[in-house]
């Protein structure tokens, strides 16, 4: 099994970068701030036992829907100093948890069927651009380095209900094991310039 630190400086090797740092060790004074400020919003916002709007369409719509239903309701109710706020662009993450003058890189996914034993891939980055960016940018972390801290956050739902049945929050670091799975892709520009055999009808 692979280290989640291990694969971020690969896939940059591989992509021909001078790897830099894009995980670090949560503290735990961070762990209690961000779960209590996650705490205290789902408390008020008596978002749990709530019916999500529309709650239609495939496994994913759903767990789409229910992702975005959480992020609609609890920003407003977080404690002063924290924000949810969204990661501009395409890729990981999909949000940036702000406690104060720190941000954390943070994932949202959904399940109606939690299961310690469940081995079905929940996929988290293929690329590590997004990052390099918000790190470059000083957009997360904090000083000197900017290097974040990451969090997912697992908004569980009931299908028969409809509704919103809680929240799991893991928080990942280095040594969180991954398992990785290598993806090669092509374009229509790559084929265009190709030297391979290529055929076109009419």
């Amino acid at each position: 099994m692979s280290r989640f630190d291990d694969y971020l400086t690969e896939v940059q090797q591989r992509m021909g970068l001078v790897p830099i740092n894009l995980i670090r060790t949560w503290t735990a004074a961070e762990i209690t701030s961000v779960e209590l400020a996650i705490r205290t919003a789902v408390a008020a916002s008596q978002i749990v036992g709530m019916v999500i709007p529309n709650f239609v369409g495939t496994n994913q719509a759903k767990g789409n829907k229910a992702a975005d239903f959480f992020i609609a309701t609890i920003p407003p109710h977080l404690p002063a100093n924290n924000s949810i706020v969204a990661a501009r662009g395409a890729g990981y993450p999909d949000r940036l948890f702000v406690s104060g003058a720190t941000r954390h890189c943070m994932e949202f996914k959904a399940t109606s069927n939690w299961q310690d034993g469940d081995p079905n891939r929940r996929v988290l980055t293929s690329a590590p651009t997004k990052m390099i960016r918000l790190v470059n940018s000083r957009q997360v972390g904090v000083a000197p380095n900017h290097v974040p801290a990451h969090l997912i956050c697992t908004v569980l739902y009931s299908e028969q209900q409809s509704s919103v049945q809680g929240v799991r929050l893991d928080f990942l670091e280095p040594d969180s094991e991954v398992n990785i799975r290598l993806e090669a892709s092509t374009s229509q520009r790559l084929l265009a310039m190709g030297t391979q055999q290529r055929f076109i009808y009419p």
